[in-house]
């Protein structure tokens, strides 16, 4: 009635120690091949970003220049200079910056009349230099877009 099972006679069932540990390694493989992919992709997304949000303070700083006459005054880094409210909405120019680190205005300070950026950025010098050659002309110290304080990177408006 009840058939007697043996270890011999029984199948096995399931994956080995050996096909699991090469299952492993190849989705090891895998991953690092992906991941310098994901952070060019992460690069490429950050350096878009921000020169977005730059194209849009400078215009709206752009429009308070013209409506008012003179340029936004210099503020705190991450704060909103006074009179912006109606062109920048403060917590857009708050947030933390895609290159990490605060937006900040510069007015007469730092050797420029008037400059848009970001202080304090947490990237590489590397991803700062790509923006630059795309956005700029490859130098940070000669264009638009340079580094006019230490750990800062900035569009000058008006020298």
């Amino acid at each position: 009635m009840f058939k007697e099972v043996t270890s011999a006679s029984r199948k096995t069932r399931g994956f080995t120690l050996v096909e699991v540990m090469i299952v492993v390694v190849i989705i090891g493989l895998l991953a690092v091949m992906a991941l310098p992919a994901f952070r060019k992709v992460r690069m490429n997304s950050q350096n878009a970003r921000f020169i977005s949000d730059l194209r849009m303070f400078r215009g709206a700083a752009e429009n308070y220049t013209l409506a008012e006459g003179v340029f936004p005054g210099d503020g705190s880094s991450g704060v909103l200079p006074a009179g912006l409210e109606e062109y920048i909405k403060p917590s857009d120019f708050q947030v933390r910056s895609p290159l990490g680190g605060s937006w900040d205005m510069e007015f007469e300070d730092s050797g420029v009349t008037f400059a848009i950026g970001v202080v304090d950025y947490t990237v590489s010098p590397e991803q700062i230099q790509m923006i630059e050659e795309r956005f700029d002309d490859g130098d940070t110290a000669t264009g638009n877009l340079r580094e006019i304080r230490t750990n800062g990177i900035y569009w000058v408006e008006a020298e």
